[in-house]
């Protein structure tokens, strides 16, 4: 998995394939089906990766950049992993069922952007497009 990525939202596409830097465009489709290619093609370099749940064309968090190993994933206390078996589902067919039920959370490591020694930008995990 790419360190960086973008996720977005499908209704950003006509807007996403018109930005250029300067004669060269920003987004580039990916015509070929290739073997762990983004579906959505590249954007500056990185996948684009299309999704339901990022915000709609225009709102706060239809384009952002998010590096996903700045996200922390853990069992939630007291849940954990949930398992159970049963023989009386498929009991027709000879079969057994399995269920598996996982309680997750998480969140970003960092609470705020970090501030560099020098410069001016901050830095973070996850970076969301303004509202325009």
């Amino acid at each position: 998995m790419p360190k960086h990525m973008w996720l977005g939202n499908s209704d950003i596409l006509p807007q996403v394939g018109q930005l250029t830097i300067g004669n060269v465009p920003a987004w580039l489709p990916l015509n070929q089906p290739l073997a762990g290619a983004p579906d959505g093609g590249v954007f500056l370099g990185r996948p684009l990766i299309f999704n339901e749940h990022s915000a709609t064309l225009g709102d706060l968090g239809d384009l952002t950049c998010v590096d996903l190993s700045g996200y922390a994933l853990a069992t939630k206390s007291g849940g954990g992993i949930d398992f159970a078996a049963s023989i009386h589902l498929f009991f027709d067919y000879n079969l057994a069922a399995f269920r598996w039920i996982f309680r997750m959370g998480g969140q970003p490591y960092l609470s705020a952007p970090v501030a560099p020694a020098k410069g001016a930008n901050t830095k973070s995990h996850f970076v969301a497009l303004e509202a325009r």
